[in-house]
């Protein structure tokens, strides 16, 4: 069985590039643009110097605007961290949405989105046999704001959310731990989208992708006992 290995992916969109990540979802009255600050928009979180991932959507058809970035291996434990932003202007771009997809392969395993009503909705599972479902969480999502997110993979296919720092639970309870979709064994593709509104614009921004893998417990295990094998081969060989 192969192991998957430990691995980091970061984005930051300081060079001007999605950072090996593919648009998709382009087309009348969508773009996917890195902005700064002599852009317009122009780049909204406050830092000097600083670039970010501008999805705007004018309409609500499909496909979503979306970029997209393989893993380099498969990602089962670890976490998921983005900053993102949610332009609010009264005019023209008054009902921005955004959202993160895990995914395996072409199917959705976890789905956070967020919407101009300041609603966060999670899609996933409150047991290891429940049903897939959209799951709404007990947190507000503040427009013209910067938020910090991360999507911790704590194994056993359970996760948990961070906003801000600060540990997500249901609106109506206080579980915290969420299991994603039934028969998702792993991801390999993470995707970030603005889904649109019917005849509204939506500006979102993403910044500072940052994917951390690290082995299953069982793998490294697995992976000190191969070592050690070898090595007592290895030794005894020497020895002849």
């Amino acid at each position: 069985m192969a192991m998957a290995a430990s691995f980091t992916l970061e984005v930051d969109f300081q060079d001007g590039t999605f950072g090996g990540g593919t648009a998709t979802g382009l087309g009348t009255g969508r773009r996917i643009i890195v902005v700064d600050e002599n852009t317009a928009p122009p780049d909204p979180f406050g830092v000097e110097g600083n670039r970010s991932l501008l999805i705007e959507q004018n309409s609500s058809s499909n496909p979503a605007a979306t970029v997209q970035w393989n893993l380099p291996d498969k990602l089962t434990l670890g976490s998921v961290k983005f900053s993102a932003y949610s332009l609010n202007d009264d005019d023209q771009f008054n009902k921005p949405r955004g959202n993160i997809y895990l995914y395996q392969g072409s199917t959705i395993g976890v789905n956070l989105t967020w919407n101009e009503a300041g609603a966060l909705k999670l899609s996933g599972r409150l047991s290891p046999t429940g049903a897939y479902e959209s799951l709404t969480l007990g947190a507000d999502w503040s427009l013209d704001q910067a938020h910090e997110v991360e999507i911790v993979l704590l194994g056993n296919e359970s996760i948990s959310i961070y906003l801000d720092g600060v540990l997500l639970s249901l609106k109506d309870s206080e579980q915290s731990v969420f299991y994603w979709k039934e028969g998702i064994t792993h991801f390999d593709n993470i995707r970030v989208a603005n889904p649109g509104s019917s005849n509204v614009g939506s500006q979102v921004f993403f910044d500072d992708l940052k994917i951390a893998s690290i082995p299953e417990p069982g793998s490294l295990s697995m992976m000190l006992t191969t070592c050690a094998l070898g090595w007592i081969i290895f030794a005894r060989f020497r020895r002849k």
